[in-house]
């Protein structure tokens, strides 16, 4: 592949990669990378002003946030949400995905945070500087399949907030697409319609993911093409599902 691309561009090459652009790459022993941002949470801490502070878990996901809570208090702190937001939601997206509904729920209040919103984001921060040296671990396998995972949370906020809002009953999409068994884009977002069914969220979480997977297959098919490669693709449906005939 090297070889080839250095017909039409310059190229220069090293034998271990260690650092990219604040992302720390570790060649383990037994076949695994890992890959780390510890620039990126350190940037982080210092603007929410957590050093001494760290936490070694996350909220519940069974935890919802609301537009409101009860006492309804504004925030205290003069730091950017929407910056720390902004941080780390390419963190989730990047080197740690565990992050990825904790941070989805803080995204969704941007335009107007309050106190609860803006703990919620230190508690994420926190969890964060007590596992700064975790890291995002790739193990590819020798087949070279793309598999897409998708699911769906049915109403995820009913009961849970005020039922008068229309987004109380807005279900969650979440679906994560791996390469050789390693995952190379995940995603969660609150759906953009209202399903009356659980089979319909499903549906929908369905159509949202093929969206990223056809263009990403389309791409390795040429990939594979110009390298001599062959890869297998497999799409994995929900057992509730698995009677559809996918096309």
């Amino acid at each position: 592949m090297i070889s080839y691309l250095g017909q039409t561009f310059k190229i220069t090459t090293t034998a271990n990669l260690e650092t990219y652009r604040g992302l720390e790459v570790t060649q383990n022993d037994n076949g695994t990378t890992t890959l780390r941002q510890p620039g990126l949470i350190d940037k982080v801490i210092r603007i929410c002003g957590l050093e001494t502070k760290s936490n070694t878990h996350l909220m519940p996901a069974d935890k919802i946030l609301h537009k409101n809570d009860k006492i309804n208090e504004p925030r205290i702190h003069t730091w950017s949400y929407h910056q720390v937001i902004g941080i780390l939601n390419y963190k989730a997206a990047s080197t740690r995905p565990d992050i990825t509904f904790a941070i989805h729920q803080c995204a969704r209040f941007s335009a107007d945070p309050k106190r609860h919103h803006e703990i919620a984001v230190q508690q994420i921060v926190r969890y964060l500087k007590g596992s700064r040296d975790k890291g995002y671990i790739l193990h590819p396998t020798d087949t070279p399949t793309i598999d897409c995972y998708t699911d769906a949370d049915f109403a995820a906020s009913w009961t849970s907030e005020t039922l008068a809002d229309p987004s109380s009953a807005y279900s969650r999409s979440g679906y994560i697409i791996t390469f050789a068994s390693c995952p190379i884009l995940w995603t969660l977002k609150i759906q953009t319609e209202t399903a009356l069914l659980t089979t319909k969220a499903e549906y929908i979480s369905l159509s949202q993911a093929l969206r990223d997977l056809i263009p990403l297959r389309t791409v390795l098919q040429e990939v594979s093409k110009t390298f001599g490669y062959e890869f297998k693709k497999q799409l994995l449906i929900p057992p509730h599902l698995k009677t559809t005939k996918v096309v």
